[in-house]
């Protein structure tokens, strides 16, 4: 099988396989993908690309190699690692094809960059991959925005606490503010309710932060 099978051959072989067994159709599927740099560079060529048409983004990056030896296989690591930064899809769905005892064989790439290899049965078909897709994406932009909105929370409490020192200083006559004492309370004040709130009016100062999609 070795000598008559050519890696395209392989990639046809398993185009087929997602067609028939994986519900994938020929919109999800792209072949010999260009992948460009920040200057519009052509760079590389993914093998194959699996892509949500619904929600135009891809969710699978497959490599495919004719003889999966140890030596390819690593040498793949570094082929998809450079891909997926191309396609700014770091945490895509990652695949190795090939050959391996005259067998076809697919293998996954694990969260430790290791290829895992996985029964043909295992192989997401395109409704799985999709979902997986966009509860992975879900989950990390809820983490993105939770550390965002902890980081607000912190730049608050500081400025609430230096705005309260300022205040304290000035009812000490050790820094004469004098208007601005009230001002400065209403800030201070701001500053540690707004992250909880939306809009906040305190003393004729007027707070106010984006909704996100936790605040929902």
């Amino acid at each position: 099988m070795n000598g008559k099978y050519t890696e395209y051959d392989i990639i046809s072989k398993f185009v087929r396989f997602l067609k028939e067994k994986k519900n994938y159709s020929d919109e999800c599927i792209l072949n010999e993908l260009r992948l460009s740099d920040d200057s519009g560079k052509s760079v590389g060529f993914a093998d194959l690309v699996l892509f949500d048409k619904r929600n135009r983004e891809y969710i699978g990056l497959v490599e495919f190699k004719r003889n999966l030896k140890p030596s390819l296989m690593a040498s793949a690591l570094v082929q998809v690692d450079k891909y997926k930064k191309l396609m700014n899809s770091p945490n895509v769905k990652t695949f190795l094809v090939g050959l391996e005892n005259n067998e076809l064989s697919i293998y996954m790439l694990s969260g430790d960059d290791a290829w895992v290899k996985i029964a043909e049965d295992d192989f997401p078909n395109y409704e799985a991959l999709s979902i997986s897709s966009k509860v992975k994406k879900k989950s990390e932009n809820e983490s993105n925005k939770r550390k965002v909105i902890d980081r607000f929370k912190w730049i608050c409490f500081i400025g609430a606490s230096i705005t309260s020192l300022l205040f304290i200083l000035s009812i000490m006559n050790i820094l004469t503010l004098e208007a601005e004492e009230m001002a400065l309370l209403g800030a201070s004040i701001g500053l540690v309710v707004i992250p909880y709130t939306t809009k906040l009016k305190i003393l004729g100062v007027e707070f106010e932060r984006n909704q996100t999609n936790e605040d929902n």
